[in-house]
């Protein structure tokens, strides 16, 4: 999976993305603004924040679609050990062969589902900082409004 982009990367972008505002994890925003164009410069810049974090949800989007279809390829290709398909086909005893390639599709299934968490822990610390940054949109429309 040489074209995946890894989860901690994305957070590091993240956090030069939002620069001083971005702490220990959390965003931080200041609004502290002594005019209204000072106010409609930081409304332009949490713009552009997000649509680059919009950007970036995308890029994880499309590793995630990477990682499960590298998983369905995987799922697709499981096969029977030898040894357990030779002694159920002597034993007559096929059952096996199947219990086998359905417990390696699980474990394919369960290893899926650990791959995907971190990215999806991402995509919902994005979110999260979108919505902060909404709200911060909003109170320094708000600001103008009041000093117009």
């Amino acid at each position: 999976m040489a074209n995946v982009t890894e989860p901690e990367v994305y957070m590091k972008r993240i956090a030069d993305l939002l620069g001083d505002e971005f702490v220990d994890g959390k965003l931080q925003p200041s609004l502290d603004v002594a005019s209204v164009d000072e106010a409609n410069q930081k409304i332009e810049k949490i713009d552009q924040q997000q649509e680059q974090l919009r950007q970036m949800r995308g890029e994880i989007d499309q590793n995630e679609e990477y990682i499960h279809e590298g998983y369905e390829e995987a799922e697709v290709n499981v096969k029977p050990t030898n040894t357990s398909y030779w002694r159920g086909f002597f034993g007559g005893l096929f059952g096996r062969r199947d219990k086998e390639v359905a417990r390696k599709r699980e474990n394919l299934s369960h290893g899926e589902v650990i791959a995907l968490q971190p990215f999806d822990a991402v995509k919902q610390k994005i979110d999260d900082f979108l919505s902060q940054l909404d709200d911060a949109k909003l109170t320094l429309t708000n600001y103008i409004s009041e000093n117009k």
